[in-house]
């Protein structure tokens, strides 16, 4: 099922595609390079030798924020009620530096003044967390939201989160929705064959 749904989302968005149309050099560049890199990276054998049993989705979404630790090299990163245990390993390979702190419990309290980069699911109360956050990001801040497209209210969610004066650029990827804060560039929403 997943396959046939995966196809017709992909036929969807194929003039999406390789960053087609996208003006922006920094836009272009991170949707080429980072989000639909295909390369086998170094990590990646062990990481699915590690990992066996993992679905396609959270397969692909593991690889991406692989991807994203790898290009941003985050200190402190956030794991907001992940789906799979596997996101945590794949961000440490992709950046070894990396301090990931697993929120799974909305008791958890964040003692922490900055963050660099965030992973977090529709879970719990994922709003009130995500404007929680807004106060310990800087520019160089990146936020994936995962499960988007998932239901109305997700999609009216994301809406307010690419609409907010606080956000800078976008990408749909129709699984996760990645949310830059350097208000430096023009502020706009790319939708992203992924």
């Amino acid at each position: 099922m997943y396959t046939v749904r995966n196809i017709l989302i992909w036929l969807r968005r194929s003039r999406h595609s390789l960053g087609f149309g996208v003006q922006s050099p920094f836009a272009f560049n991170f949707i080429t390079d980072v989000v639909n890199e295909h390369y086998s990276y170094y990590s990646y054998n062990r990481l699915n030798d590690t990992f066996p049993l993992l679905n396609k989705k959270n397969g692909k979404l593991s690889k991406l924020y692989f991807r994203l630790a790898n290009y941003c090299q985050p200190k402190c990163v956030l794991n907001f009620y992940p789906e799979s245990d596997a996101y945590s390993d794949y961000i440490r390979a992709g950046c070894s530096k990396s301090s990931i702190i697993t929120i799974t419990d909305e008791s958890d309290e964040l003692n922490i003044f900055r963050v660099d980069m965030v992973i977090m699911s529709l879970d719990a109360n994922y709003e009130e967390f995500f404007y929680s956050l807004l106060d310990k990001i800087t520019i160089d801040s990146l936020v994936v939201i995962q499960g988007i497209k998932q239901n109305k209210k997700a999609k009216k969610f994301w809406k307010k989160v690419i609409d907010d004066d606080r956000v800078g650029i976008t990408f749909d990827l129709y699984y996760a929705g990645i949310v830059f804060f350097n208000k430096e560039r023009f502020k706009q929403n790319y939708i992203v064959n992924f």
